[in-house]
């Protein structure tokens, strides 16, 4: 999977791969629109935005992306160089109705070179009173609610540390589902 180094001296598998700082830009945008993005320094200018998920090479089916969005569509397509954007993943559509015409949760993208299958993208903040494991538990938690068992964590910069990916892997095993934390920027995949 990927073109990356896989580290199996410890029950998660890291892989880094990829090149550059997986934002996709030249240099740090402007201000930010999100509370994820401004928390990492990201702009809040919408044609700024528009003109970088123009940029990602996939069919959005017509959905703006926010900001974490977009910059976990770029860190992953970097993570295999010479792919095209659109063999990497496939977003899917929040167009999902119940017969009473009430709108279904869904999830947000196919995995297409990992495992075809659908996963839920989490881009949690790393700032605020909670830890980043408590924040990261209780979207997982709410969104299992909701019937997704298949998550990619996005933690931006950071690299994530023994003690989250230990949390996560047991939090997982519990409740059945399965996690994978894309961390450095993109460079880091660790598959729980």
């Amino acid at each position: 999977m990927g073109n990356g180094v896989v580290n199996d001296a410890h029950t998660p598998k890291t892989q880094t791969g990829g090149s550059g700082d997986g934002s996709g830009s030249g240099g740090k945008p402007p201000k930010n629109r999100s509370s994820n993005t401004a928390a990492n320094g990201e702009s809040g200018d919408e044609a700024y935005w528009d003109k970088r998920q123009s940029a990602l090479g996939i069919d959005t089916k017509g959905e703006k992306l926010d900001p974490d969005e977009i910059l976990f569509v770029e860190r992953m397509t970097s993570r295999y160089p010479g792919t095209d954007s659109h063999s990497v993943l496939e977003w899917l559509a929040r167009d999902r109705y119940d017969d009473a015409g009430n709108k279904l949760p869904t999830n947000d993208f196919i995995w297409l070179n990992y495992d075809g299958q659908e996963w839920e993208l989490k881009s949690p903040s790393t700032s605020g009173n909670k830890s980043l494991y408590d924040r990261i538990k209780a979207r997982i938690k709410d969104d299992m609610g909701k019937g997704k068992t298949r998550f990619v964590i996005d933690i931006g910069e950071p690299i994530a540390d023994e003690a989250l990916l230990a949390n996560l892997e047991k939090y997982k095993n519990q409740r059945g589902c399965e996690v994978i934390v894309l961390s450095n920027n993109g460079r880091t995949m660790d598959v729980l």
